[in-house]
């Protein structure tokens, strides 16, 4: 009976790989084709921008406004911009224009009959028109459409200055991108759920504490496959973003889907480390190992968790600099538990001639 479930455990075992294997082979096989499909050929793009001095739209679009081609916003001076964009493409469709920074944007797209269209847009944001920091436009072709954004600056630090973006992609290779990419993440997370279903069976039938922390680390895994691209983003319009702070080109905020995808990473290490102490039996065989394992478990967890709640709860972006330390952390804890398996591999196969753990 035993060997039979150690061989459909293992044809299992194989058959997910299998599966796995060809979906992400089909992912690099057809990703090329999905970046460059509805890619336009020639666009030209042109912005300037011009501090806010509680103008309206009208005072934009009457000619006494001096715009200026520099690139630079200085938070300290003023707390919002202006920007005018132009874009000429070579085929009329939908185009994304994404504007870093990207916190709180309004647009005025002027279309071919002179009329206005107001939309919001931004990280705070999220409608039917915008992808948080995109603004959704439809262009013409052979000539320069305008469209007139105004940039929230005040979440942005005082004393730094910052040196904004613009940028524009096609409607139809970002619909391609995210298709793919949440065909992927459902892949992925059928293949964690079947993982799961069986270990699940087998706790409930032998109720051993590896089983258990198995499942952790799996949840962790399906709930970090939902976060790393941003899938919760797609599927609901829950933010709670809370912006950490910037350099001089880029803005870091947590959103909902950024505090999962941390809580999910302290999950995996937590599942992770207390199935490799279950498993290989450290507490009996290596108790040395056994304590470092747990309170590098502990100081991971506990360093990680104040990073994430005084980047949110407090003036203090810790997170921004923590993840590198975090990710430091991680590789650490990975060569650890590769020691530790070494270790006890040795002692079974010096104590009994084979690798007990391995059969």
């Amino acid at each position: 009976m035993a060997t039979t479930q150690k061989l459909c455990r293992a044809y299992a075992s194989v058959f997910l790989f299998k599966c796995a294997a060809h979906s992400y082979f089909a992912f690099f096989f057809f990703f090329p084709w999905l970046l460059s499909a509805g890619n336009p050929d020639e666009i030209q793009l042109k912005w300037n921008i011009v501090p806010d001095n509680n103008f309206t739209i009208q005072n934009i679009l009457s000619e006494q406004i001096s715009w200026s081609s520099n690139d630079t916003i200085i938070p300290g001076r003023h707390k919002a911009y202006w920007f005018k964009i132009e874009v000429n493409v070579p085929t009329r469709g939908l185009y994304f224009i994404s504007i870093n920074p990207g916190i709180d944007l309004t647009s005025y797209i002027i279309d071919s009959t002179g009329g206005i269209k107001e939309y919001r847009a931004g990280v705070r944001h999220n409608s039917p028109r915008s992808r948080h920091q995109k603004i959704l436009c439809e262009l013409e072709k052979d000539i320069y459409n305008r469209m007139f954004v105004r940039v929230d600056a005040s979440a942005i630090s005082e004393g730094r200055y910052f040196f904004p973006k613009v940028r524009i992609e096609s409607f139809e290779l970002i619909e391609k991108r995210e298709k793919i990419i949440q065909l992927l993440a459902l892949i992925s997370c059928i293949i964690i759920i079947l993982y799961m279903l069986n270990i699940a069976i087998d706790y409930w039938i032998l109720r051993e504490p590896t089983h258990k922390y198995y499942l952790v680390s799996l949840f962790g895994a399906l709930l970090y496959v939902l976060t790393y691209h941003n899938i919760l983003n797609l599927i609901t319009d829950l933010r709670l973003v809370r912006i950490f702070g910037n350099t001089e080109n880029l803005i870091f905020f947590g959103d909902l889907n950024y505090l999962l995808n941390r809580i999910s990473i302290i999950t995996l290490v937590f599942g992770i480390f207390q199935l490799s102490r279950n498993f290989l039996n450290t507490r009996n065989l290596s108790p040395g190992w056994d304590t470092r394992l747990k309170y590098f478990m502990i100081f991971f967890i506990g360093t990680n968790l104040t990073s994430l709640l005084m980047s949110y709860f407090t003036p203090f972006p810790v997170d921004i600099h923590f993840i590198f330390f975090s990710n430091m952390m991680i590789i650490l804890g990975s060569m650890m538990v590769i020691t530790v398996s070494t270790i006890i591999y040795r002692y079974d196969k010096r104590m009994y001639g084979y690798s007990g753990w391995l059969t």
